[in-house]
């Protein structure tokens, strides 16, 4: 049994930690683990966090004994917007929501949304004609970004969020931005002091609780099976219980929250790679050409996109959209003979996991052949963990995936991108991993789209 902390920075040190984390989240925990090893402690006054980054300690965490770490947020009492929903429950609330939640996200329940991402990429492809044409540059990750919205509209709510309620969309991003900065600032003033943001983020939150509450009451009247929505509001626990209005309010919000931009970060990120390396691009259109020609895909098709889907893989594991997980241990343990006292946090680090050189071989390079199957088997299943694991994987991670592939494969099929600067694109982490300041491409037409 471990009867110490961990190494790791104490006193000025944990400051000047803290500090980093601040500016360079990224190179915070590479340096922690360059300095200290596998299993690094953080601590000072109050604050105790244990790092990790090795698979099994990542399993242990998340798989084998899950229930005695707890997520948990640093917002107190909990967002407006996303409330107490399924990403910061624990417990009986979290397992009853899960179960509730879980059927209208099985693979067969959301392959009906193909057909509606196909049509929503096929208007973003249409809509760049006119900068293709013109040689002008298009910041593909905000049009990804874009296009990423309008599908969780129509698969959530079954609603456009274009022409009147595009103004929903910005209510969405001040909330959002609002809500991580406040999570990750080393101090925040007290969110009732009446300061611009704050007041911006009042009206934004008010204008998404009436949004979700026109739905659900509409959905409560006349549930439609075609949105996720219409499927919480019948779900029935054993009991014969459903949720309530709250209860659909902040798992609804919840889920656009938790899906806000990682498909489309993903495949901004996957192009950034694929212009870097010519191989692997040809490869990949030589993959779309032969199994779609020039027709859009459809569901039957992606399962025989297998290089596609490595691209993508490829691109999250070096990009990761939950690139740290925090977690409260709810009574001592012990990790890597180290102790881990009750109530202290535990903070697992994917974007190093997946850049481990005992696992991935030349990691920071771009090869979508890792993930060829007979290369996977050899990998501990936790060494890639790009949507978490164990119980609490995400719950949106099959359509995230049919997303991904309808992206990549239009995109693939419709274009090619020429990144207009040569400079290195820098990592923005805030709440994911995002390009800073976009990623601009110039776009040269492949056929009439």
């Amino acid at each position: 049994m471990g009867t110490r902390l961990a190494p790791g920075p104490r006193g000025l040190a944990f400051l000047r930690a803290a500090a980093q984390f601040y500016r360079d989240p990224l190179g915070a925990f590479d340096d922690l683990f360059r300095r200290y090893g596998d299993v690094v402690c953080l601590k000072g006054g109050p604050y105790c966090v244990t790092v990790l980054a090795q698979p099994e300690h990542v399993k242990y965490v998340l798989q084998d004994h899950s229930q005695n770490y707890h997520v948990l947020s640093r917002l107190d009492p909990p967002s407006p917007v996303t409330g107490r929903g399924l990403t910061n429950a624990n417990g009986e609330a979290w397992l009853r929501q899960r179960r509730l939640m879980q059927p209208a996200f099985h693979r067969q329940a959301v392959v009906g949304f193909a057909e509606t991402m196909v049509q929503l990429t096929n208007a973003m492809l249409q809509n760049w004609r006119g900068p293709a044409q013109r040689n002008a540059p298009v910041d593909i990750w905000a049009d990804l970004l874009h296009l990423n919205h309008l599908f969780l509209g129509r698969a959530l709510f079954d609603i456009d969020l274009s022409g009147e309620r595009a103004g929903a969309l910005a209510d969405l991003n001040t909330v959002r931005e609002y809500t991580l900065r406040r999570e990750q600032a080393l101090w925040a003033l007290p969110a009732t002091w009446p300061t611009p943001a704050q007041r911006r983020f009042g009206r934004a939150a008010q204008n998404l609780k009436a949004l979700a509450a026109s739905h659900i009451r509409a959905q409560r009247q006349h549930p439609n099976p075609n949105s996720i929505l219409g499927q919480l509001v019948v779900a029935r626990a054993e009991s014969g219980v459903g949720m309530t209005d709250v209860q659909l309010h902040d798992e609804i919000m919840t889920l656009f929250f938790a899906a806000y931009e990682d498909p489309a970060n993903a495949i901004a990120w996957a192009w950034h790679l694929l212009t870097q390396h010519s191989e692997a691009e040809e490869k990949l259109r030589a993959e779309v050409a032969r199994v779609l020609g020039q027709r859009p895909p459809t569901l039957q098709d992606l399962p025989n996109l297998t290089y596609l889907t490595m691209v993508i893989e490829e691109s999250l594991r070096l990009y990761p959209p939950t690139y740290s997980l925090l977690r409260e241990a709810v009574a001592d343990d012990v990790i890597g003979d180290y102790t881990i006292p009750a109530g202290s946090w535990v903070a697992l680090h994917t974007y190093s996991t997946h850049r481990l050189p005992q696992f991935w071989e030349n990691p920071e390079a771009f090869d979508p052949e890792r993930f060829r199957p007979d290369r996977a088997a050899l990998r501990p299943r936790f060494a890639y963990s790009p949507f978490g694991g164990g119980p609490r994987q995400c719950i949106g991670y099959a359509l995230a995936m049919l997303e991904m592939q309808v992206m990549l494969a239009m995109t693939t099929q419709a274009y090619a991108f020429h990144p207009v600067s040569a400079q290195p694109v820098r990592i923005e982490a805030l709440g994911s991993l995002r390009p800073k300041g976009g990623l601009p491409m110039r776009l040269e037409s492949l056929l009439e789209v």
